[in-house]
């Protein structure tokens, strides 16, 4: 798996639930169309978002709260590979411009 491909899979859950920009859903479609292995493990995703969003009937707290628990650790994981790119690039930046 390339490292593109491993930020796709770390987007694909809020993907799966339309929480991308329109930018980044566009990038996810075009790396889907490209990448069977991620194409898979978007279904299986999408499948269970689907089922999460229909959930049992008598059990609407367990839902919510799972739900909820599984947004903010989308969120946390995906704010952290946004910091950790940005990172790379000031990094990237500044050791190119002291090359020169």
């Amino acid at each position: 798996m390339s490292n593109n491909c491993s930020v796709i899979r770390d987007l694909i859950a809020m993907y799966a639930d339309r929480e991308t920009s329109p930018q980044t859903s566009k990038i996810i479609a075009k790396h889907l169309e490209e990448c069977p292995e991620c194409r898979e493990y978007y279904e299986h995703t999408n499948n269970v978002v689907r089922s999460m969003k229909q959930p049992p009937r008598g059990n609407h707290y367990r839902y919510s709260a799972l739900a909820r628990q599984i947004r903010q650790r989308n969120a946390i994981i995906v704010s952290a590979g946004c910091t950790a790119f940005f990172t790379l690039g000031v990094i990237a930046a500044k050791l190119m411009s002291s090359d020169r």
